[in-house]
């Protein structure tokens, strides 16, 4: 009887072969994954500025059922279009939507930030979801201000702000801006800043010591107190997600502006008025 050879068998791999295969995908993988980060992130973006564009619409249909008018800044409970008289009203009986123009409940309900129920847009746009920012992570003031965390979506219920900066030093409680107006107020509609994501921005301890924070990134909040912190941050853009009046949405860098310090021939942040 003739034993079967097998000499003629493939042989196995050396353990030099496998690591170099090893070493092959480990430097493949690596040139992959920049490319995935930025598909990943592009997406990100993407959500947001359709969220953004689908509030722009919810806004709309607001102003056809309200004569017009843009949402109020505050307004009383109760009400969408009932501003308060006086600051000696009793402010917990305010439903600021600067913050929250609509959106899901709060995870911490204070009594000015209004129910889900009780947002100008509630009934324009049911899903909740289109007022989270994917890149939401919150903010943080502390020791000075608030800590609102894990994310504006959660604390608020909302991700973004309605943009109601003051035009003028004197201006009605929740009429501030472009709060209450028709769209012939606004000064170009393609430039003039509607709803945004806050940028970062620089903030002053009452010692004078400056410190940078950062809203608007895809990790966590970030605090960065030091004197130096324009060296430290000279690399991170100054990016918000932005919503325009006229329905177009962008991502803005602001760079050495810090968010809404001013306007330029690119962004209007409120229109000036003696």
């Amino acid at each position: 009887m003739e034993r079967s050879s097998f000499s003629g068998l493939p042989k196995g791999f050396t353990l030099i072969e496998l690591l170099v295969v090893t070493f092959i995908i480990a430097v493949l993988a690596a040139l992959l994954l920049p490319s995935i980060l930025r598909s990943k992130y592009r997406a990100k973006e993407t959500m947001c500025l359709n969220n953004l564009r689908q509030i722009g619409i919810g806004i709309r249909l607001y102003q056809n059922d309200n004569n017009g008018k843009f949402p109020l800044r505050i307004s009383r409970k109760g009400s969408l279009g009932t501003p308060p008289e006086s600051m000696k009203e009793n402010r917990d009986d305010w439903r600021f939507f600067d913050v929250a123009i609509g959106g899901t409940e709060p995870a911490h309900p204070s009594p000015q930030i209004p129910r889900a129920a009780e947002r100008p847009l509630f009934n324009y746009l049911k899903n909740g979801e289109t007022f989270h920012c994917p890149f939401d992570k919150g903010w943080d003031f502390r020791p000075e201000g608030e800590l609102v965390a894990p994310t504006a979506f959660v604390a608020h219920g909302c991700s973004y702000q309605y943009n109601t900066i003051k035009t003028a030093r004197e201006e009605p409680l929740g009429l501030e801006g472009i709060a209450g107006k028709t769209e012939s107020w606004v000064p170009d509609p393609s430039i003039y800043i509607l709803m945004y994501e806050p940028s970062a921005r620089v903030q002053t301890r009452g010692n004078s010591e400056e410190f940078l924070v950062f809203w608007h990134w895809a990790q966590n909040a970030t605090t960065l107190r030091a004197k130096d912190y324009k060296s430290q941050s000279g690399s991170k853009k100054r990016i918000s997600p932005i919503l325009f009046v006229d329905g177009h949405s962008a991502i803005v860098n602001f760079k050495e502006w810090l968010g809404n310090d001013g306007n330029t021939t690119e962004w209007t942040w409120a229109k000036r008025e003696n």
